[in-house]
Parts: structure tokens; C-alpha cells; sequence
């Protein structure tokens, strides 16, 4: 018996201290206060490391405290520019929930993908800075079906990860808090189940108390839904003070003053006393700064819209709006990324349609085989049931763009032939207006029909940057998504959002003028080509459901044919695979190297430039001795044949 009471002494210390530790009031504190306490800023995410500080973004400190347990608000809405502590501050809900006010929790990302990144590239990161999470959570490991990549288990709680896109991820568990992130890249129904945000709203049915945060920049007008939820609000704005006459007033884009296009004079115009506020006063008119409310709203919502324009003093300035600005606004596809990131405001297109005779007028006959001004040269692919389409495009400054070629190869896309035919296309090569000997740099292959094929393609070739694409019909995503190699082949595929390339075609269309973003067409093509090109409209229509009515856009067919308009988004996505999204800078300067000299001779090549390959595409000289790999050159006798089965 002695024996027996020694050992069950330790447990009753256990019991005791957990008893104790349950009955132990939590502290009386707010998300901000708890953000100033514990939240680290890890070094792999985030631009301003170490000890989070409310202060530098004081515009945060109100709706951390509309989501604190003390608030009686049940939904938050967030309508933000880029670069302005949205996803911190969602990250601190999440923190604090899980150190002081445990309890079933969900995070809705747009898509599975972006669910597991989130929590690899944020949650992960939070938990393991945070020495309060760290001890709360229980070790993610493959034995521990407790917690996993979408489902982190917390003492006294989890937190779930979820994807907009698949209706089985927002179904079955009951949450008190959710958190729907970047709502406006949601599709409109999910698996015919309907609106991902009402299915995830439902999962909070049983829990009175719960809060529901919705964050995201915006999209286009009438098919955004953080407007339709910001409209539902009392949509909040920060009013800041003049330091030189007190007036408070929102930091506006019309109040933004510059003078000669020149970013480096941009201040901020009081418009009561006319002065001219530098952004260095920015920091103390931010720690003044109030939440007023501009409307009724529904008595349970709260809304708060802040633009990038409030992005603190060593982020996003001033300056760099202005720059964008002047860069975006003369091509609606840049604007309406403007628009939506920077102003945070829905971007409503008003010219639909593009007219095919318009278009078809305005051909040109070249100066060159390749022009000058043109600084890369893409091709893009789409597969048919007989042939291969294809068509070579220059890019130069501003994604001016140049049509070089457009044709097909027939063929059956089942055989190998017809894709070593259409490889003799892609390595011939182009004389530019400087003499310069250029090459197809990259290729954009569609893989929604044949994929097989054309994964066996683009493997054997990714040397010479052969890419794989697979189009979406999500809407207010980025042209280009992260690419995965989920194939028995290992090749490399890139989602690509189709809506979003078709808008920025239809908005290079309507550029009337020579300049960024303006789409040149030379006399050698047909109306063929222009009717093609010109094969889709974006409708919008009304529909009625038992909720009631909500914004349909599709792009709808006025033809059967229309290759040439894919061509032209695949060639968009190629050159963003080849230089990144901001390629419109990186083309004026390997435009520039490419120019010609007022006399019409070449300008030399900078002793600094890189070998050809990398400068003018994948032409490296023949090798003396035969190559391993016969695939990566010119096609020599059988060694196509060869590197095809492989």
C-alpha cells in the first residue's frame, strides 16, 4: 500500500496543477495587445522580422479588438490593397485564438493548393516563433492523425485549413471561428453545391459566439464578393489628420499630387488648406488616425476598406503608386491590377466587346523580320484533333507585342511526327532589325487534351524552357499559378487563369496607339486570324436563385473557332514564365540591348552580356563533339527519334 501511494503521488501533483492551470481565469486582453506581446514576425515571410508592433500600422489595433472575445461583433470585413498587414493581422486572430480562446477553428483558402501553402509557408512558422503556440501545439508527425498539413490540433482546439474548391474540405465540421481569406478568388459554386462562403458560413450554425473574418483585395465590379460582403456593413474608412491644418480626411488617390510624371515629387494635397504633405509625415498622421463609419450596414457587420496608399513610412510609398500608376495606365490589363491592389477598389471594364474589322485595319507591314523594340521572343501551342496551332510572338517594353507567326502543323497529336514538324518551327531562327540572330526563348504548351503527349514534349525539351499549361476558369487570380509536376512524367505544369489572360487580350485590343501593352499584326495574316482572335465576349447577366439574385460573368463564343485568342494567353504565359510578372520591365532593358543605332547599324553587345542562350534564346553553337542528349540541339539524323521515346 505504501508502495502504491508513492507512485500515485506524481499523479496527483499532475492532476492537480492541470486542475488549477483549467479553473486559472484568462487574461483580460485584446488580439492587439496580445499581437504587441507574443506575435514574432518570422524571417522567411515577412519584410519587417522580429517583434510585431501594432504601432507601425495602427490601422490594424480596431479590428483586432472587433474580433476580440469582448466585442460583441460577429462578422469582419476587410477590403485592403496589397502590402497592408492583412494577413498579419489575420494571423494574429488565429494566434491569439489558439493561446487564449481555444476553440474549433477554420482558415479558407481559395484552393487546396493554396490551403497546404499557407499552412506550410505561415502557420508552420507561426507556431514554431511563438513559444506560447509552440507549447499549446501538438507535433505535426505521420503517426499523429491529430495534426496534419490542413489540420493543426491545439490544446483545446484545432484549426483547419480548407479550399475553396473542393465543397468536402467546407463540409461535416462544426467551428466556432472562421476565417475566409482572399474571398474574391473563390470560385462562384463549388461541386454544384453552391457559394463556398455560405457552406463555409454554415459550419458556424452551432456556435452563437463565433466570429467570421472575410479578407481580400478586390476584383472585378460586380463579381467581387468582399464588395458585396463590404457593402452589407457600416464600411468603415481611416481618416488621418493634415499636420498642418488638423483636418482629417482619407488618404485618396485624386489627392495624390505629382508633377512632370516624375514618382519622386508624389505628396499628399490637403483639401482644406491646399498644402502639400510629404510622406514622411505619413507615420504621425497614421498614430491619429480614426475608423469612421460611412454607412448603416446591417447592424452585424463591420467593414473596414483601406487602400495601399496607407501602407506605413519604408513599404509601399507614394512613389512606388505613382510609378505603377504611370506604367498602368495605358493598358487596361495593368490598370485593372492597379486598380484592385493598389486602390483597393473593384475594377468595373465597360468595353466588352473588341470590333474584328478594327482590329483587321490597322495591319502593318515589318521594318525587319523582327522589329526593333522587340527584347524576347515567345511561341505558344494549343492542341486540335489534327494539327498543332502555334503561333511566335516579340515582347518588348510595356508587353508591346509583335506578331511574327501564326499557322499550324498537321498532323495526328497522338504520333510523334507531327510534334518533331512542330519542333523545326520553334528552332528556326529570327533575324532582328539589328542583324542579331534571335530565338524562341519559351514555349507554352496547352495540356488539357493530349496531356500524355504533351508532357513527353515539354519533359525532353524543358532544357530549352518547353512548359506545360493547363487552363482555369477561376476568376481575379493571377495569369500564371504555381507550378506542380503531378504526372507520371515529371513535367513541370503551370495553372493558368484563363479569364484573367482573355481580359488583359481584350483590353490590348482596344490600345488604339502604338505603345505599352498595343498588339501589332502584320499584313501577312488573314481575317481569319482577326475573327478568331476576336471569337469571345465577356457577358454579364443576372440570375435568380432561392438566395436571390447574384452576378453571373462568363466569356461566351459569338464563333466556333477560337484558337488564335488561346494563342494569345498561352504566349502570355510564356513570357511571364520567362521573365516573371514584371516583365514589362525586364523587356525595355533587353529591348534596349537589342535596338538599332539611329544609322541603322546594330549597337555593340555590352562586354557584360550573357552568352547567347540566356541573352537570345536557347541557340548555343554546335558542340565538336556529338551531344549526349541529341534532344537539347537541332535535329541531327535519329537522334530525335531517339530523345522522343525517351
Amino acid at each position: 500500500m505504501a508502495s502504491t501511494a508513492l507512485e500515485l503521488a506524481p499523479a496527483e501533483v499532475i492532476f492537480g496543477a492541470a486542475w488549477r492551470e483549467g479553473l486559472r481565469r484568462d487574461p483580460d486582453m485584446t488580439i492587439d495587445v496580445w499581437a504587441d506581446t507574443f506575435l514574432t514576425l518570422p524571417n522567411e515571410t515577412s519584410a519587417e522580422r522580429g517583434q510585431y508592433r501594432t504601432s507601425r500600422t495602427p490601422y490594424v489595433v480596431e479590428p483586432m479588438r472587433e474580433l476580440s472575445p469582448s466585442s460583441p461583433t460577429k462578422r469582419v470585413v476587410l477590403q485592403w490593397g496589397a502590402q497592408t498587414a492583412k494577413t498579419t493581422l489575420g494571423l494574429a486572430w488565429t494566434g491569439f485564438t489558439m493561446h487564449l480562446a481555444p476553440c474549433s477553428m477554420m482558415m479558407v483558402q481559395p484552393t487546396i493548393d493554396m490551403a497546404e501553402d499557407v499552412s506550410k509557408e505561415r502557420i508552420a512558422p507561426l507556431i514554431e516563433n511563438v513559444p506560447v503556440l509552440t507549447e499549446r501545439a501538438l507535433a505535426n508527425k505521420s503517426r499523429n492523425s491529430d495534426s496534419t498539413i490542413r489540420r493543426k490540433r491545439f490544446r483545446g482546439g484545432f484549426l483547419k485549413i480548407a479550399g475553396a474548391n473542393s465543397a468536402v474540405s467546407l463540409r461535416s465540421t462544426p467551428i466556432k471561428n472562421l476565417f475566409c481569406d482572399e474571398v474574391d478568388g473563390y470560385p462562384d459554386d463549388v461541386d454544384g453545391e453552391g457559394s463556398p462562403i455560405k457552406l463555409a458560413e454554415k459550419r458556424t450554425a452551432t456556435f452563437r459566439r463565433g466570429k467570421k473574418l472575410f479578407a481580400s483585395t478586390p476584383s472585378l465590379k460586380d463579381h467581387s464578393a468582399i464588395e458585396k460582403l463590404m457593402l452589407q456593413s457600416d464600411q468603415r474608412r481611416y481618416f488621418v489628420p493634415c499636420p498642418h491644418c488638423d483636418h482629417f480626411d482619407t488618404i485618396r488617390w485624386e489627392n495624390i499630387d505629382y508633377r512632370n510624371d516624375d514618382p519622386k515629387t508624389a505628396t499628399l494635397l490637403c483639401v482644406k488648406c491646399g498644402a502639400l504633405i510629404d510622406e514622411g509625415s505619413k507615420t504621425q498622421m497614421l498614430e491619429r488616425g480614426q475608423w469612421r463609419a460611412t454607412a448603416n450596414g446591417d447592424g452585424r457587420t463591420v467593414g473596414f476598406h483601406l487602400n495601399a496608399l496607407y501602407s506605413p513610412v519604408g513599404m509601399f510609398s507614394w512613389e512606388d503608386a505613382v510609378f505603377e500608376w504611370l506604367q498602368a495606365k495605358n493598358d487596361p490589363s495593368q490598370l485593372k491590377t492597379f486598380v484592385n491592389t493598389v486602390l483597393a477598389e473593384t475594377f468595373e471594364d465597360r468595353a466588352d466587346t473588341v470590333e474584328p474589322d478594327v482590329i483587321f485595319a490597322r495591319r502593318e507591314t515589318y521594318p525587319a523580320e523582327v522589329p526593333d523594340g522587340v527584347g524576347a521572343i515567345v511561341a505558344a501551342v494549343d492542341v486540335q484533333g489534327d494539327r498543332l496551332e502555334y503561333q511566335i510572338k516579340g515582347y518588348g517594353a510595356g508587353e508591346e507585342s509583335w506578331l511574327l507567326e501564326w499557322g499550324s502543323v498537321p498532323g495526328d497529336p497522338t504520333q510523334g511526327q507531327v510534334w518533331l514538324d512542330l519542333d523545326q518551327k520553334l528552332l528556326a531562327p529570327w533575324e532582328h532589325a539589328s542583324g542579331r540572330k534571335l530565338r524562341v526563348e519559351c514555349v507554352a504548351v496547352d495540356s488539357n487534351w493530349k496531356p500524355d503527349r504533351v508532357y513527353e514534349f515539354c519533359k525532353a525539351r524543358a532544357n530549352r524552357r518547353v512548359f506545360a499549361v493547363i487552363g482555369t476558369k477561376e476568376w481575379g487570380k493571377p495569369l500564371l499559378g504555381r507550378p506542380r509536376a503531378r504526372n507520371s512524367y515529371r513535367t513541370r505544369v503551370y495553372p493558368l487563369c484563363v479569364n484573367t489572360g482573355k481580359e488583359t487580350v481584350h483590353s490590348r485590343l482596344r490600345i488604339a496607339k502604338p505603345g505599352i501593352g498595343y498588339m501589332h499584326l502584320p499584313t501577312e495574316i488573314d481575317r481569319e486570324y482577326v475573327d478568331q482572335l476576336t471569337a469571345e465576349k465577356l457577358l454579364r447577366q443576372v440570375v435568380k436563385t432561392t438566395g436571390g439574385k447574384h452576378v453571373v460573368t462568363k466569356w461566351s463564343k459569338i464563333r466556333d473557332r477560337n484558337e488564335a485568342l488561346d494563342l494569345e494567353v498561352y504566349s502570355l504565359a510564356a513570357l511571364h514564365i520567362l521573365l516573371g510578372p514584371q516583365a514589362a520591365r525586364v523587356l525595355r532593358v533587353r529591348a534596349e540591348k537589342f535596338s538599332t543605332r539611329p544609322d541603322g547599324s546594330a549597337r555593340p553587345a555590352p562586354s557584360d552580356a550573357p552568352r547567347p542562350p540566356e541573352e537570345v534564346g536557347p541557340a548555343p553553337a554546335a558542340p565538336k563533339k556529338p551531344p549526349k542528349r541529341p534532344w537539347m540541339g537541332r535535329p541531327r539524323g535519329g537522334g530525335w527519334v531517339k530523345g522522343w521515346k525517351r
